[in-house]
C-alpha cells in the first residue's frame, strides 16, 4: 500500500496513491506510527527481553507481555499506548519502557494485590479492610493500590472510636492526605509463586504497598520515625493530640491482639 500522509492540527488525511481513496483519522501517536510504519501489518514491538507490545485484532486494544504475563489494554487508553509506541519507534526506548512498565505494574496491582496481600498478611486480617481502590488499616489509615494517583495514603482524624463484633475499630472522623515513603530496591525483580491453584507475581509496586501496610500495622515499632509522626502531630495540632492518636492506635493493636488470644 502506497500512502501519502497529510498532517493537520487535529487529524491526519491518509491517501492511497494507487486507488486515490482517502480517510481522515485523529492525529495521535498511534495513527502517526500505524500509517507511516505499519500500514499493512499489526504493530509489534519488543522493547526488551521481558517487555513487548502487540496490536490485536480488536480495534485499539494491545497485548502487553510483561515478565511473562499477558495484559490487554483498554481502548480508552489509546493515547497513552500511542505515546509509548511513538517513543519506541523514534528511539527513546528507555522512556517507553519506563512508562509501559509503570502501566503494567499498576494494571497487575489492581487485579491481584488484594488476594496476595491478604495471603501474606493473613495474621493481621482482622485489622484490614479491602476496597477496590485501597486497603484500610485499623479504621484510620488507607493505602491506595494505585501508586500513580495524586493521593497514595490518607489518615483519619479520630473523633470517636468503637469496636464492632469482630473487633474492628469503627471510627468517626475526616480523612486527610499524608505521605508514607517506603521504596523498594531499584534492582527488584518480579517474583512468581503459587497460592492454591493460582499463580501470583510480586512486583515492586506490590512490595511498596505491602511495606506501607506493614509499617502502619506495626506502628508501635516505629516511634522514632520522625517523618511519619510529624505528620500525625501536625494533623492533631500539638503533642497532646498526637499522643492521643498514638495511644488510640496502640489500643487498637492491643485490643485486637487480646481478642485473638
Amino acid at each position: 500500500m502506497n500512502l501519502h500522509i497529510e498532517h493537520r492540527k487535529d487529524v491526519l488525511i491518509i491517501t492511497d496513491l494507487d486507488t486515490k481513496a482517502f480517510r481522515v483519522v485523529s492525529n495521535n501517536g498511534f495513527n502517526r506510527i500505524k500509517y507511516q510504519f505499519f500500514p499493512n501489518n499489526p504493530i509489534n514491538l519488543k522493547l526488551n527481553e521481558q517487555l513487548s507490545i502487540t496490536e490485536t485484532d480488536i480495534p485499539y486494544v494491545f497485548k502487553i507481555i510483561y515478565e511473562n504475563m499477558e495484559l490487554f489494554t483498554n481502548p480508552l487508553e489509546l493515547s497513552l499506548i500511542g505515546d509509548v509506541i511513538e517513543l519506541a519507534v523514534y528511539g527513546d526506548i528507555d522512556k517507553a519502557i519506563m512508562i509501559l512498565v509503570e502501566y503494567s505494574e499498576a494494571s497487575v496491582s489492581k487485579t491481584i494485590q488484594k488476594d496476595l496481600i491478604l495471603y501474606l498478611l493473613g495474621s493481621y486480617s482482622r485489622r484490614l479492610r479491602f476496597d477496590n481502590e485501597y486497603i484500610e488499616i485499623d479504621g484510620c489509615f488507607r493505602v491506595f493500590y494505585d501508586c500513580y494517583k495524586n493521593h497514595q495514603e490518607v489518615i483519619r482524624d479520630i473523633k470517636r472510636v468503637t469496636f464492632n463484633e469482630l473487633g474492628y475499630p469503627e471510627i468517626e472522623g475526616n480523612w486527610h492526605n499524608f505521605c508514607l515513603v517506603r521504596n523498594t530496591q531499584d534492582n527488584f525483580k518480579p517474583t512468581w509463586f503459587k497460592i492454591g491453584d493460582k499463580y501470583y507475581v510480586l512486583t515492586s509496586k506490590t512490595c511498596e504497598v505491602l511495606s506501607k501496610v506493614l509499617f502502619i500495622l506495626e506502628a508501635e515499632k516505629h516511634k522514632n520515625d520522625s517523618t511519619f509522626w510529624r505528620q500525625v502531630n501536625h494533623l492533631f495540632s500539638g503533642a497532646s493530640g498526637a499522643h492521643s492518636v498514638i495511644r488510640t492506635i496502640h489500643n487498637h493493636i492491643n485490643y485486637l491482639k487480646s481478642s485473638e488470644g
